[in-house]
């Protein structure tokens, strides 16, 4: 079964999350038009074509999974997962195990400092009224 070579995932910010979904859903359909092709060249049934290149797909999506580095990461991660289980990229067995990693890693990075909470005025008295000093 021929498995396509697949670079490390880049690290995702948040705001490339559709980069690194799109990453690997083309990670999966290069892998299945590979293996699918392959399997029918190589004069295999269609069925047991399908499969093989489901499961060398499915590799390689998970192959392309962004890397768990910092908090974007992770939440890139977690939305490549859920997607890949939607379209069946994943198994839901698979993606517990997956779903725990992130969870693991989450907590194993340094936590990032809270922003500062803006510092109360002290309240002041009221002025007292002036008292009259006549007589």
């Amino acid at each position: 079964m021929l498995i396509p070579d697949i670079n490390p995932a880049p690290v995702c910010k948040r705001s490339q999350t559709g980069t690194a979904l799109k990453r690997c859903r083309d990670a999966w359909q290069r892998a299945y038009d590979a293996v699918y092709a392959e399997s029918i060249e190589g004069g295999e049934d269609e069925d047991d074509s399908i499969e093989e290149a489901q499961q060398a797909a499915s590799m390689a999506y998970c192959s392309a999974l962004p890397v768990l580095l910092d908090q974007d990461g992770v939440r890139n991660f977690i939305s490549c997962v859920a997607h890949g289980v939607l379209i069946r990229a994943i198994d839901e067995d698979v993606s517990g195990r997956l779903l725990y990693a992130a969870q693991v890693a989450i907590t194993a990075l340094p936590r990032q400092p809270r922003p500062a909470k803006p510092l109360k005025k002290p309240r002041t008295p009221p002025p007292s009224p002036a008292k009259n000093k006549l007589g």
